[in-house]
């Protein structure tokens, strides 16, 4: 029976959002569909500079050359009729939010979802998380055709997929999406040939739901970041614990920097009696990202990064390993390519393995690993650098104090670690100008000046040219003489003008323009310093005098110190005369 011919010219609007839903638009774009725009989540603020970062669909999308649209409200009408003025054929929804009726019932061929389970066991928001939860041995994913009911519209496509017993959430998760893009393909072919036989889901056996778990995502790396539950999983561990407090339940929390306050107050009441042994890992600095509640119940251990010697003994062990690692390929590598493996994974076993599994996959069956495939390798390799977390804000901290303590060398390195690793130029100008005022200051005045250049020089030609100003700017500025006389000036002023009387302008300095203000006496006893020796006429220019700036010692302020004590001698020579005190 010949198969009837598919229309690949519909048009399709692909809604999602996670990265669970990326393969599947890359696998419609890759066979030829005519995918007319995706509707994606609004931007959030991430990380500790909060800026915003678009979905992973929106960054597939992008890359793909195709529309997006980021509604905030789906019930919007003039969303909806930009949604209806791109006259889709076919909606496909992967991990999205709920639609209203107006938007699922408005293409002529319908709407149809993909859900990660067997419906219609696991409705709901959170799937694959319960059917670990229930330690099932069996899972897949579902197509169905959107009705009112959530969840409950006539199954078009199933595929199974069998839970293994080393399975965890990333995992299975990582199964689901590369199941559920080939279902996706399999459904809009079948819909686009009118070959689709829709079946109602069967509602007589007893079913388990899949309720929405609430953020944080727990990431296990190197699979996929996956959201994952807290107040329902957690609150049935702590629940369970309570009631078999000899167990001595051990609870731990990867990534609990994702936790938000409320969530992490959750856990303190049993953490604080003792019900369970929390063990929190994070990559981000704990003073700012758990709450102090909780850090103050607990012990702070800091792990810090392998070493090379360290790390190449393990790469050797998963090298030689025939059964979890590497040796069944028979491939050798020598201590050498081992060693630098182990430099360019930077503390990082993960990523030292990796890169080994990627040279011994690419070496000769029965071969080596040759120092040139090494090289190859390190040339593609990334920088472990992350711009919005404490990498940034601690290699910032090490690039000023290597500037401030003249020390050129530490500067470049850090300076560039940070370009580098992607840091915005304007940001590191922006240090640079601070510390310009903050760490030279009147030792040589010329290092704003160079500074404030090098931060224009930034917004004018951009990288990678910039590099030249940023470095030119640092080199100067760590090779100046230091002053933070500056420094300690601002610090004398805030103080008298915050925590001292305040002190009235004299009358002779105040504004006489008007013949109101002179009639007042303003400005009446005012000496114009240029009519003296140096410019200095002997008035005080504060009603009680203050030390607030005292030059140092270094570049140009021996002699800003000089001229100061003449001025101030010369001062107080005029007073004498005039009979002032």
């Amino acid at each position: 029976m010949q198969m009837p011919p598919i229309n690949r010219s519909l048009r399709i609007i692909y809604m999602g959002t996670p990265e669970f839903a990326v393969p599947a638009l890359e696998n419609l774009v890759a066979e030829g569909w005519n995918v007319v725009a995706v509707i994606t989540a609004p931007d959030k603020p991430q990380g500790r500079g909060q800026k915003l970062v678009g979905s992973p669909v929106k960054e597939a999308a992008e890359t793909l050359g195709i529309p997006v649209l980021q509604p905030t409200n789906l019930k919007d009408a003039s969303f909806q009729q930009e949604l209806k003025a791109l006259a889709a054929d076919l909606q496909i929804v992967v991990a999205f939010r709920m639609l209203p009726e107006a938007v699922w019932n408005m293409p002529p061929l319908g709407t149809f979802n993909l859900h990660a389970s067997l419906l219609p066991n696991y409705r709901g928001a959170a799937p694959i998380n319960w059917a670990l939860i229930h330690g099932e041995k069996e899972t897949g994913v579902t197509t169905f055709f959107l009705q009112h009911e959530i969840v409950t519209g006539n199954i078009l496509f199933q595929e199974k997929v069998a839970i293994l017993p080393e399975d965890n959430l990333g995992s299975l998760y990582e199964k689901l999406m590369s199941l559920g893009a080939d279902l996706v393909l399999k459904t809009v072919d079948a819909i686009a040939s009118h070959t689709i036989q829709p079946q109602p889901q069967d509602e007589s056996q007893a079913l388990r739901t899949a309720p929405k778990m609430l953020s944080p995502r727990i990431v296990h790396q190197p699979q996929r970041a996956v959201e994952a539950t807290l107040t329902d999983f957690a609150n049935d561990i702590l629940a369970d614990a309570r009631r078999q407090p000899s167990r001595k339940t051990v609870l731990v929390v990867d990534e609990i920097h994702r936790f938000n306050k409320a969530q992490q107050d959750l856990l303190l009441p049993d953490v604080e009696a003792g019900v369970v042994r929390l063990i929190g890992c994070t990559t981000h600095n704990p003073g700012l990202y758990v709450v102090p509640a909780l850090l103050s119940r607990s012990h702070l251990f800091r792990l810090d990064p392998l070493t090379p010697p360290e790390i190449a003994a393990f790469l050797g062990t998963a090298l030689a390993d025939k059964e979890r690692g590497l040796g069944a390929l028979g491939v050798k590598a020598s201590e050498k390519v081992l060693q630098q493996v182990a430099e360019m994974a930077s503390g990082d076993l993960r990523r030292a393995l990796n890169c080994l599994e990627t040279l011994v996959l690419s070496a000769p069956a029965l071969g080596s690993v040759t120092d040139e495939a090494v090289a190859s390798f390190a040339r593609e390799r990334r920088i472990r650098y992350d711009d919005g977390g404490d990498d940034h804000y601690d290699t910032a901290s090490a690039f000023i104090k290597s500037v401030r303590g003249g020390d050129p060398d530490a500067a470049l390195y850090w300076l560039f670690l940070m370009l580098e690793g992607g840091e915005e130029p304007r940001f590191i100008a922006r240090r640079l100008v601070i510390c310009a005022s903050e760490d030279v200051g009147l030792a040589d005045s010329r290092a704003l000046g160079v500074a404030t250049a090098a931060f224009q020089a930034c917004e004018m030609v951009g990288m990678p040219e910039c590099e030249y100003a940023l470095a030119h700017a640092t080199l100067f500025l760590a090779l100046s003489p230091k002053s933070n006389s500056t420094t300690s000036a601002i610090s004398a002023a805030k103080d008298a003008v915050r925590n001292m009387p305040r002190q009235e302008v004299p009358l002779h300095l105040k504004d006489a323009h008007n013949s109101v203000n002179k009639s007042l006496g303003n400005g009446g006893a005012y000496r114009y310093s240029h009519d003296y020796p140096e410019a200095i006429s002997g008035q005080d220019y504060l009603s009680r005098p203050l030390s607030l700036y005292h030059p140092g010692d270094a570049g140009a302020e021996p002699q800003i110190a000089e001229r100061l004590a003449r001025w101030r001698e010369l001062k107080a020579g005029l007073k004498k005369k005039d009979g002032r005190p």
